[in-house]
């Protein structure tokens, strides 16, 4: 029995090594002194250093040099505490680049519970964060322009129709002020099966563009299309319309 326990014991331990090693998350054990002790590939993919050059390091290493104080006594709180902690943290790679990774710690206790060091999983959210960084921008270029521009009727529905942002010119047109509009459904406040019927079968060009009784709806979508591929309804976040 002893002997069976053993080997499922030596059996679960392997099956983690494995997992460590072939996870995407950046696996990082790091002792009492702050010194990381665990490197695992994807940490390697992430940060651009080698296990042998990381090893041994503090590892306030993959921050930058103005940050590693307070990033240093979290770190110390972690283990004082036997706290978790994470969050968004801007890292410095091998080659100089600024990347910016959420990290999860957790403290990392013996039998007697003692604190033996921490663990720590990282994923890098860069591309994410650019993107959302974009689309943050690109909301609000479309709201500047949309509130900017008087003469023109201008409208932002989602993929569903339902008003995400009208400018002035438009809601006053409507008979709304523009904030009654917001959340609203185009088909719900504007019953119309027909014009509805139009925009389900509509048919959606190159540039992402349908014209629906001289207005011109632009669709804006997930992600760029390669150029000549038509983009699908599906794909579709958002549609801006000009009168």
């Amino acid at each position: 029995v002893i002997a069976r326990q053993i080997a499922d014991e030596l059996l679960a331990r392997q099956k983690f090594a494995l997992h460590i090693q072939q996870t995407p998350l950046a696996v990082i054990e790091w002792n009492e002194q702050l010194v990381v002790t665990a490197w695992n590939p994807a940490a390697e993919k992430i940060f651009g250093y080698p296990a042998d050059d990381a090893m041994g390091e503090l590892l306030t290493f993959l921050f930058p040099p103005d940050e590693q104080a307070t990033i240093r006594a979290t770190l110390q709180a972690i283990l004082s505490e036997k706290r978790n902690n994470n969050g968004n943290y801007t890292n410095i790679t091998r080659q100089g680049n600024t990347i910016t990774c959420e990290w999860y710690s957790a403290a990392l206790v013996d039998q007697q519970g003692r604190i033996i060091g921490a663990a720590t999983l990282v994923s890098d959210v860069t591309a994410a964060k650019n993107a959302e960084e974009q689309l943050r921008t690109e909301r609000n270029l479309l709201y500047s322009v949309m509130n900017g521009t008087r003469n023109a009727h201008l409208v932002y529905f989602d993929r569903d129709f339902n008003f995400v942002h009208v400018n002035q010119a438009y809601a006053q047109t409507c008979g709304y002020r523009p904030e009654d509009m917001i959340g609203k459904n185009h088909f719900a406040l504007y019953p119309d099966e027909e014009n509805e019927a139009i925009f389900a079968l509509a048919d959606v060009d190159q540039d992402g563009m349908i014209t629906v009784q001289d207005a011109v709806y632009i669709l804006t979508y997930y992600a760029q299309k390669a150029s000549g591929m038509k983009p699908t309804w599906e794909e579709l976040t958002g549609i801006s319309a000009l009168f």
